[in-house]
């Protein structure tokens, strides 16, 4: 019909094909949640999965909200056990993050805590340090003080901890001291 003609542009139909995988991811994010909370982690993250396909049509190659989707199932492989699918969930997130130049650093420092503790599983001490450290570079930076403060604390216990296990008890007791100067 002629009232019609014009009005749809190519633009016009990729931003609507857009808008439906972005609601269709959504629906699959809420569909994930449920399951969590239901008690069925495995079918959480097959939503997770899903909705992370679909979000991915609907967005920019390097939009920061895709690495949500990889630290959600990385969370939930890290709390059913399953530390080594865990970490290639984070390091996707982290790779996302570091690519998207986000400015916010709460996301990147929560993505190296989390690979941090699943190194710690996984006796890769080395690369724990690594990732602590990163992670308390971009918590100074933080604008979640809350957040921060908690992340930074348990930093600080876990390069400690890992100190402790290489016996070298100097860096160690500066984990200590820093916790306590800083009064969690």
């Amino acid at each position: 019909s002629p009232l019609f003609d014009g009005f749809f542009q190519g633009s016009d139909f990729y931003k609507l094909e857009k808008f439906v995988y972005l609601r269709e991811a959504k629906t699959y994010e809420e569909k994930a949640q449920k399951n969590l909370q239901e008690g069925n982690p495995q079918q959480a993250i097959e939503e997770y999965k899903i909705a992370f396909q679909l979000f991915k049509k609907s967005c920019e190659e390097n939009d920061p909200e895709l690495a949500y989707y990889s630290s959600q199932i990385g969370d939930i492989y890290l709390k059913d056990g399953q530390v080594v699918l865990a970490m290639e969930y984070y390091e996707q997130s982290l790779q996302q993050l570091l690519n998207s130049f986000i400015l916010k650093h709460e996301p990147i420092f929560r993505c190296y805590h989390q690979l941090a503790k699943c190194l710690i599983r996984n006796n890769e001490y080395g690369e724990a340090i690594y990732c602590l450290k990163e992670c308390l570079k971009r918590v100074e930076l933080a604008e979640s003080k809350e957040e921060a403060k908690e992340i930074e604390r348990s930093c600080y216990i876990m390069l400690g901890g890992i100190y402790l296990k290489y016996e070298k008890y100097d860096k160690a007791l500066d984990c200590i001291e820093i916790q306590s100067i800083r009064n969690y």
